[in-house]
């Protein structure tokens, strides 16, 4: 019998086992082994001498100052703050409205243009910072519509102003509209004097609420539900703070308010040298060897955004580009509300031809650019054997030989320019509908109709050469090697320049003629100027991605003339829209801007880095906004493909076999697609197999079950490129007539 209390216990499992190590050295390490005291695996590096190190360290704190000193400038500094003035009620004309805020500042200077479109007000914000400046600038109502966008592409602020107890009209919803697509900046909304709702008490009145008060009275929380109803704001965005102006002190909160207030960061020019022109002075020309030079054009303002220097080109917003022959930097003003310029420059740098940016947009033809491929590189290519090795003409309009490229049936030979509105929204519902799909012509053999282009085995995997087959604009234009490594080193540059920013500076443009002399002298509207970045004034092939805007847009086709915003550059083009896919290198042509969706428009233009908005308005009616988008950049080897989709209707089928008609109509053609893939709307791939009878008809076999109410497809590709540009009607012109969109 077994001792009480005595128990066997496997010691094999239940064996103690102690902790070993508590600590997490070993973890800490993860296995890297300590250095050996006087031993060293890389190269013996030199302490730096005192001095060296001091000066290092000097030259880091002045960095560090001067960064510090142009963020402060940026909301302290001697450049005023640019607000502007929009009213988006009927009763509400931006240009009376100066005259309520000006009374709360301090010593107001007026600058009106001749016919008074355009109104500038500058005024001191009376703070404890007397130098605090802020710039009032206000359109007349029926202003254009690029007039108010180049003063979107500068202003700090937007005040949106409105009449107590009236609703936004159309005005104000366009105005809402384009801040939304070119970019918003801070917003601000004030109230107006109206007869519609109750007084609100003035400054005089010894219970007069708080601005914080007056934001939940009902009229301010409507009117602030109806900015964010305009959708002018993002989702995360803060709701528009509205203030009341019935007095001087109300006005003077909105000042002290709009000099304190956090500016929002525009990113996309926050790099780039630009100026509001303030003043312009014409210096007559002179005679060179005998003969007449163009003049030369003072261009005055406060610069803004980055640095800048004498070698790069000025353009202005709508006229052109420039050289610069001389760029003076004034001395800041002294201390004060009206402090001026003095007299004396503190900088002035000439020209003297050193600019390395030609003026010349356009690069030399070289016939190397338009040789086309080998058979050897075309080899993989499922390609019919008809593919032409030359690009087809072009009709001085810009479009191809009408029959080689036409996306309808040949029966129906009326342009597509010339077409009424109700046929353009038939297309582009049956485009939406059906897309793609082109009916064979019973005139032609199908064979000669799409002999240009070709069938692919998989859209994503198949290659495609992207130097075969270039057009002549293609010899004309300048490619980039790397865009993005370009990029990258032109804005590491951007920040070197002797004109630093918010200073006085003076560009000095020549070769000036006097019409447009005349032009920048009168202007009506606010004149924007900006210093290019290097290899901005090339042209290229730019794309940009777009979305139809919202409302009763009317139709977009591709190919069409419109209006192009893009940055602070602004240009009537042709642009052929594509499916805005990531995952593929081909991309397939879209005939309409359908809505609803994002698309890419890609265009022959000057080229420019991204981040930058863009704008699409009608060239005919610019006050109509068509699409908004964002800038992606150059890229000449973006393959662009035109699909057309031929459709059948199987006759007899028997399983995975089917007899299918009424894709072709003769049985040459059959033999000569034969090599392309067939699919169908539910989802079979097939081929095929012979050709049946002398209607067209043919044999085909599939990789599944055939139904009879099924539809065979067969897609043929082929690239496109955008429009030429119009070298007679310049860049610049935005008056003429739309032929694409109605």
């Amino acid at each position: 019998m077994p001792t009480e209390g005595h128990r066997h216990r496997a010691t094999s499992i239940y064996k103690q086992c102690n902790k070993r190590f508590k600590g997490n050295g070993g973890r800490r390490d993860r296995g890297r082994v300590a250095a050996t005291p006087g031993h060293s695996s890389g190269p013996v590096r030199a302490t730096a001498p005192r001095p060296v190190r001091a000066a290092l360290a000097k030259q880091a704190r002045a960095v560090q100052q001067q960064r510090v000193q142009d963020e402060k400038r940026g909301r302290y500094g001697l450049a005023p703050q640019l607000v502007l003035v929009l009213g988006v009620t009927a009763a509400v004309d931006a240009r009376e409205v100066l005259p309520l805020l000006a009374a709360g500042g301090v010593e107001a200077e007026w600058q009106r243009s001749e016919e008074g479109g355009y109104v500038r007000c500058l005024v001191g914000v009376p703070s404890a910072r007397p130098h605090r400046r802020v710039g009032l600038l206000a359109l007349a109502r029926d202003a254009p519509i690029e007039a108010v966008l180049d003063a979107l592409k500068v202003v700090d602020t937007v005040l949106l102003a409105h009449a107590e107890g009236e609703r936004m009209d159309t005005v104000g919803e366009r105005c809402c509209a384009l801040l939304r697509a070119q970019g918003l900046p801070t917003a601000v909304g004030v109230a107006v004097p109206g007869n519609a709702m109750e007084e609100v008490p003035t400054a005089n009145d010894r219970q007069r609420p708080s601005a914080h008060a007056l934001q939940h009275r009902s009229p301010y929380r409507q009117w602030a539900r109806q900015l964010a109803e305009a959708s002018i704001l993002g989702p995360d965005d803060k709701p528009v703070r509205v203030w009341p102006v019935h007095s001087a002190a109300q006005a003077t909160a909105v000042l002290q308010y709009l000099g304190q207030c956090k500016v929002r960061l525009v990113k996309w020019r926050a790099y780039r040298p630009y100026l509001l022109v303030e003043k312009v002075a014409w210096q007559p020309p002179t005679e060179v060897d005998g003969h007449p030079s163009g003049g030369m054009v003072q261009l005055s303002g406060w610069l803004r955004g980055a640095a800048t220097s004498v070698d790069r080109l000025l353009h202005l917003t709508g006229i052109g580009t420039y050289r610069v022959r001389h760029l003076t930097t004034w001395a800041p003003p002294p201390p004060g509300l009206h402090g001026m310029p003095v007299e004396t420059p503190s900088c002035t740098s000439s020209g003297n031809g050193r600019c390395a940016e030609p003026l010349d947009s356009e690069a030399e033809p070289e016939a190397s650019d338009m040789e086309s491929a080998t058979s050897e590189e075309r080899a993989g290519v499922p390609v019919t054997e008809a593919y032409p090795r030359e690009w087809p003409e072009r009709h001085p309009d810009g479009s191809l030989e009408a029959g080689d490229d036409s996306d309808s049936d040949t029966t129906e030979k009326d342009d597509m320019d010339a077409a009424p509105l109700s046929e353009l929204q038939r297309r582009a519902h049956d485009e939406m509908l059906f897309p793609d799909e082109v009916d064979t012509p019973h005139d032609r053999p199908a064979r000669e109709r799409f002999a240009r282009y070709r069938g692919l085995q998989s859209l994503r995997k198949s290659p495609w050469s992207a130097h075969d087959h270039l057009p002549r604009e293609y010899g004309r234009i300048h490619r980039f090697e790397n865009i993005r490594a370009t990029r990258k080193a032109v804005l590491a540059e951007a920040e070197s320049g002797e004109a630093r920013p918010h200073t006085w500076v003076t560009f000095t443009i020549e070769r000036v003629e006097a019409p447009e002399a005349a032009c920048l002298r009168g202007h009506q509207w606010p004149l924007v100027a900006t210093s290019l970045l290097p290899h901005e004034n090339r042209r290229t092939v730019v794309h940009c991605r777009v979305q139809r805007a919202g409302g009763a847009s009317p139709v977009i086709r591709s190919g069409a003339r419109l209006c192009f915003h893009i940055g602070y550059r602004r240009f009537v083009g042709r642009a052929l829209f594509s499916e805005d896919n990531a995952k593929c290198d081909k991309h397939l042509l879209e005939r309409f801007l359908q809505p609803g969706r994002w698309s890419v428009a890609s265009l022959y233009a000057h080229n420019m880095y991204p981040p930058a908005p863009v704008v699409l308005t009608a060239a005919e009616a610019p006050e109509r906004l068509l699409a908004s988008g964002t800038l992606l950049g150059a890229d000449t080897d973006r393959l662009i493909l035109r699909r057309v989709v031929l459709t059948g209707a199987p006759m007899r089928t028997h399983k995975h076999r089917a007899t299918v008609r009424r894709m072709f109509h003769n049985p040459e053609d059959v033999k000569w697609f034969r090599p392309v893939e067939l699919w169908t709307k539910y989802g079979r791939t097939g081929h095929i197999v012979e050709p049946l009878g002398t209607h067209g008809a043919f044999k085909a076999v599939f990789d599944g079950v055939i139904h009879q109410h099924d539809t065979v497809c067969m897609s043929l590709y082929r690239r496109v490129f955008p429009p030429p540009w119009d070298d007679s009607a310049g860049e610049d012109e935005s008056d003429h007539e739309s032929a694409g969109v109605s």
